[in-house]
């Protein structure tokens, strides 16, 4: 609406010229540097997590089927696994694709990551939804969950707090 209204457009419409509607920012420009990396390595297919990890200097790897074959290949160190598939089902509102996806994403990720960590072989999972629904999870408070009954936002509490305290 910016562009419409301007007066160059309204030039432009007099002489008969097409109106500019859009601006598109491409090339040029310079990337700024990186500091240094947390992580040690990416998984993903999202292109702005493969962007980001190249930029740090890290080579990004492809995301694997499960969290079988991620760990068979993961080795030492802190990894980034993006799992983006529901952000098209949750945007678009498509509840049973969502619903479909996150039974996919807990029983070939969620449950045996899961299983990582409460067998020591995994040292933590930090788990990223936005804002509310971030989760830490060691082996000890893998242990605690099941101890205490108590509501499961206490949990996100206390990861909160660690999370904090990282940073």
């Amino acid at each position: 609406m910016l562009l419409h209204a301007s007066e160059v457009n309204q030039h432009r419409k007099a002489r008969g010229e097409a109106e500019i509607n859009s601006v598109w920012f491409w090339g040029g420009g310079t990337l700024p540097a990186a500091g240094p990396a947390r992580i040690t390595q990416v998984w993903s297919e999202h292109p702005l997590a493969r962007g980001l990890a190249l930029n740090a200097g890290l080579a990004p790897r492809g995301l694997p089927a499960d969290a079988a074959a991620w760990f068979g290949g993961a080795g030492a160190g802190r990894h980034l696994v993006v799992l983006d598939h529901l952000a098209a089902p949750a945007l678009l509102g498509d509840v049973e694709e969502w619903h479909a996806g996150m039974r996919a994403l807990d029983e070939r990720w969620f449950e045996p990551l899961w299983t990582l960590v409460r067998g020591g072989r995994v040292a933590a999972i930090d788990i990223g939804g936005g804002g509310a629904l971030d989760y830490h999870v060691t082996p000890k408070l893998a242990r605690r969950w099941w101890r205490r009954a108590r509501p499961f936002t206490a949990f996100v509490r206390e990861s909160r707090r660690h999370l904090e305290g990282q940073r």
